[in-house]
């Protein structure tokens, strides 16, 4: 097995990236809350993901006593503690080979990128994430006016004009995001060559 050793700037960087990303997630999603607060526990997958291994190095592990496990009917749990405290412990005899990655290190900047990339991925979907019904995007009156950078007043007179179509429900008004295009499109006044 293979440990890579990371310097502590480069894991702060890394770790700040990855704080922001989750507090954007967290906007989107409903926070989780674990059952078991006081110890995570992992089962059999988990733990050899976590630790790069084998089943069969688990189970090695197991048989060792390297490893203490609790066992119910036939799946294995492991306490998150356990497992990094294994993972601490003499690093010469279970994890013999190591790399330091620093800041310069090509990996940690491509995976730095990512992250960034990831993050400004993340908050544009946020910001402008619109559901769709039927292939179609419908906007409402305020995306619209910021779209066309116009008022309140000035779409209900759009609206009243028959210059933008618009869909009522009730007393919502919504508005078909092709329809916009289109009615944009159909008025679009090309660059003249010459001039006069």
């Amino acid at each position: 097995m293979e440990v890579i050793a990371i310097q502590k700037s480069a894991l702060d960087g890394m770790k700040n990236e990855l704080k922001a990303l989750l507090e954007l997630t967290e906007n989107a999603t409903q926070k989780y809350t674990p059952i078991f607060k006081e110890e995570q526990w992992l089962d059999n997958q988990e733990v050899c993901l976590m630790m790069n291994i084998t089943k069969r190095t688990l189970q090695t592990y197991k048989d060792k006593g390297l490893l203490p496990y609790s066992k119910l009917n036939r799946k294995n749990y492991y306490k998150r503690s356990d497992v990094q405290a294994l993972l601490e412990a003499d690093s010469r005899t279970i994890l013999p080979k190591m790399d330091l990655f620093t800041n310069d290190n090509e990996e940690i900047i491509a995976h730095k990128e990512m992250i960034t990339q990831l993050r400004s991925r993340i908050e544009s979907i946020l910001k402008n994430y619109r559901p769709v019904m039927n292939g179609e995007i419908y906007l409402s009156g305020e995306d619209v006016c910021k779209l066309l950078h116009i008022s309140k007043r000035t779409l209900q007179q759009y609206r009243d004009d028959n210059i933008l179509p618009y869909i009522q429900i009730g007393g919502k008004i919504i508005y078909k995001e092709s329809d916009i295009l289109t009615i944009l499109e159909q008025n679009y006044i090309s660059q003249k060559t010459s001039r006069l």
